[in-house]
């Protein structure tokens, strides 16, 4: 039975002119035989309508639930050397960590450095001349909250400013000018004006 089975996958499989090299890794990994006994127990169960689409989605988690089972298995062996490789190359985050740097401590973008959990490092920066990431605050001036906003005293921030437009406040009384004595509606003759003028 599970020959057969083996046989109809193979035959399956290799309809597809790309497929037989994925099956010769998938047999190299010893995956193909996992999938052969799966393929075999869910065959036995029994057939339905739907037996095609079901199984091709089973075997698409199949394969992906494998493929990443081998993949950590891979990881774990590689740990070895790559712990290996990070006690013997001394990197610049390790100088940080063990203060052995002669260099100053500044802001750089360290490509090598993987996470910013490292709070503990005193990074001075030149903006504010302290500890860590933080950036200094400005002290905030006093406003005036009488006065409304307009081109003359414009502030960006909307705390300070009343919220009403700008108005325009117009006297009961009409306001004289000076110059009024002094001028008339036309090209009138005045002979005071005119030879003071002169």
């Amino acid at each position: 039975m599970a020959e057969r089975v083996s046989d109809t996958i193979r035959k399956e499989i290799n309809k597809f002119y790309e497929l037989p090299e994925t099956i010769s890794k998938l047999s190299a990994a010893g995956i193909i035989d996992d999938l052969e006994e799966v393929y075999a127990n869910i065959y036995e169960l029994g057939k339905s309508k739907n037996f095609k689409e079901n199984f091709k989605v089973i075997l698409e988690v199949m394969i992906r639930e494998i493929w990443e089972r081998k993949e950590k298995e891979n990881y774990g062996k590689h740990l070895s050397t790559a712990y290996l490789l990070e006690n013997s190359i001394k990197s610049p985050r390790r100088n940080i960590e063990s203060g052995k740097t002669e260099e100053k401590k500044t802001v750089k973008n360290n490509k090598s450095r993987r996470s910013q959990s490292h709070q503990g490092d005193e990074i001075y920066s030149e903006f504010n001349k302290g500890n860590g990431y933080s950036f200094g605050t400005a002290p905030r001036k006093a406003e005036d909250k009488n006065k409304a906003p307009g081109p003359g005293a414009y502030t960006p921030n909307t705390e300070s400013v009343r919220d009403r437009s700008p108005r325009a406040v117009m006297p009961n009384t009409e306001r004289q000018s000076q110059m009024i004595k002094n001028s008339s509606p036309g090209p009138a003759y005045a002979p005071y004006y005119h030879f003071v003028s002169k």
